[in-house]
């Protein structure tokens, strides 16, 4: 899995916005599953937290050099509620991975966009 950045998803803002781009490597993983889920935790108390849109990234993008120029392009998905503070945030992409795998689409991996910064 690829994280631009570090271990640490920033998304949101204030005043400014930060997507969460998410990417994957799927070699030697089943074609068919039932259940794929990413698990996130949210780290930082007394924040507020946001909405998000779950997007599924369709061009390349290198971890560490994206900028808001050379961010990827994308097609959103559906949103997402806001993650609770002290709890497991689980987003499925079950549907995602099984079209990554068929070759239906590209696996670029998924952006976390933020409804409100």
């Amino acid at each position: 899995m690829g994280i631009s950045g570090n271990d640490i998803i920033r998304i949101g803002g204030w005043g400014d916005l930060y997507y969460g781009l998410l990417k994957f490597n799927l070699d030697n993983l089943p074609p068919l599953v039932d259940k794929v889920e990413i698990h996130l935790y949210p780290m930082v108390q007394g924040e507020q937290y946001t909405s998000m849109s779950l997007d599924r990234v369709t061009s390349n993008w290198i971890e560490d050099s994206v900028t808001w120029n050379t961010k990827p392009s994308y097609i959103y998905l559906k949103t997402i509620p806001a993650p609770v503070t002290g709890t497991w945030y689980i987003i499925d992409i079950t549907s995602i991975y099984h079209n990554w795998k068929n070759g239906t689409f590209t696996n670029y991996g998924i952006q976390l966009r933020p409804d409100n910064n």
